[in-house]
This record gives structure tokens, sequence and C-alpha cells, in this order.
């Protein structure tokens, strides 16, 4: 089982859009795919299912459910999902600060699922939600990184963070792939910033997903870009980022 956490500490880098539809792809060449949504926001939930009180991963963490029990089938994207509801997961997050080795529950109750690929989404922050998402992420991370001059500068302080949480878990966080998102080849800076990261990103850079309207429209749709608008380039490239992380997980 191929388990992968999707993870910057900065928002408004197409993280949730970025796990909604590497799912929908994983699942479309016939694995067994489920989302785990551990941001409050609650938005790759809100984008599958629209608002719910499911139960799901505020439960996972606070031991009352088994995470079998809360996958919710999304047929639009042929993935299961693990909802948040924001007030609930906030609770979750407060209790679990305050309790040792809390952030080892999550990676144990996902361990006990039937899947082929597991993401979790996780929130914009490296608080114990994030921690939490590392532990259980036994086959490494994956960073968006917004083809934007700050990026740059929050790729170098993720990476910092992330060594942190290597050496308080003593765990082996591996960087599967960083994918630069929101990408304007037609700007010159754009440009820059992505040479820039293949210098940077030590060979972990994937093809960069363009900028696309398409793309910022999914979420009124409920659908992954692949159905919503399969001849655009943001279908393209998301097929093209796809394949790229399953040569490098398999």
């Amino acid at each position: 089982m191929v388990t992968l956490a999707i993870a910057n500490q900065k928002g408004g880098v197409a993280k949730t859009n970025l796990t909604g539809n590497l799912g929908a792809e994983f699942a479309a060449s016939g694995k067994r795919v489920v989302l785990v949504d551990l941001d409050p926001q609650a938005t790759l939930t809100t984008w599958i299912l629209g608002r719910t009180i499911a139960p799901g991963t505020a439960e996972i963490l606070l031991g009352e459910e088994e995470g079998a029990r809360v996958i919710i089938d999304a047929p639009a994207f042929g993935v299961g999902l693990i909802p948040a509801v924001p007030d609930r997961l906030r609770i979750a997050e407060r209790t679990m600060s305050a309790q040792v080795a809390s952030e080892r529950t999550l990676g144990k109750a996902l361990r006990q699922l039937e899947a082929d690929v597991i993401l979790i989404d996780c929130p914009p922050s490296m608080g114990v939600l994030t921690a939490s998402a590392l532990v259980a992420a036994t086959s490494g991370v994956i960073i968006p990184l917004a083809a934007a001059p700050e990026a740059l500068d929050g790729y170098v302080q993720v990476t910092a963070n992330l060594q942190r949480l290597r050496d308080a878990l003593d765990l082996p966080i591996t960087i599967v792939a960083v994918v630069p998102t929101r990408f304007d080849h037609r700007l010159r800076i754009a440009r820059d910033v992505l040479e820039a990261a293949r210098g940077l990103c030590n060979g972990t850079l994937t093809s960069p997903i363009r900028e696309n309207v398409a793309l910022r429209e999914l979420f009124g749709h409920r659908q992954p870009i692949r159905t919503y608008r399969p001849d655009s380039s943001g279908a393209a490239d998301y097929a093209a980022v796809a394949a790229e992380v399953s040569q490098r997980v398999h």
C-alpha cells in the first residue's frame, strides 16, 4: 500500500487540487484509492461531497471510529474519502496536542484499510495534524510548489521543518516529489522560478501543472479535471504527474 502526504505549510499552493486530481488519476488506472482530508478547512471534503456531518478524520484521531467505517464512496472521482468536519477536526487537533504520541494514531488506523493508494491532504501548517500525516505517510511526501518567487523560500522552510520532524519523530520522511503548480509559461518570473527549483529540489521536481482556468472551476462542479475538462492542459498535466509519481513509489 502506497501512503503519501500532500504537505506544504503555505496556503494557496493548490495542495487540495493536487490531492483530488492525483487521486482520480490513480483510480482511473485501476487502483483502489482512499483520500484523507486532514485539513480543518475541509476543502477536499466540500469539493468532493459538499458539506457533511459524517464521521471522518476527527473520529479516527480521537479513537472513536475505525478507518474503514468512515470511508464514503465518491463515484465522480473513483475514490473513497475519509471526510473532515471543521469544528470536530479542530477539537481533535486541540485534544491531540495535549497527548503524548498522539501523532501515531492516524497511521495505525490507515494501515488497516484495504487500499492501493492513500493520499492525505494536510493543513497549511506543521502542527500535530501534519505530523500525524507524515508518520502515516510511509511512502513519503509530495510538496506542491507554486511557481512564484516567494515559493522558493517557502520550500526551504518546509524542508527545514520536515527535518525537524524527522529528528523529533525518528522517522525517515522522504520527499517523493515536488510538484510545480499554477505555472504560467508566459511569465518570465514563473520560468525563472521553475529553473531555480530544478537546482534546489535535488531531482524531486516533476513536470509542472500549468495555470488553467478549468482547474479553478472544479470545486463548483464536484469533479476532477480528468472528467470535467478531459481535453484541457490541466488534465494532461495531472496525468503526467501521476505517472511520474507512480514510477517513483513502485
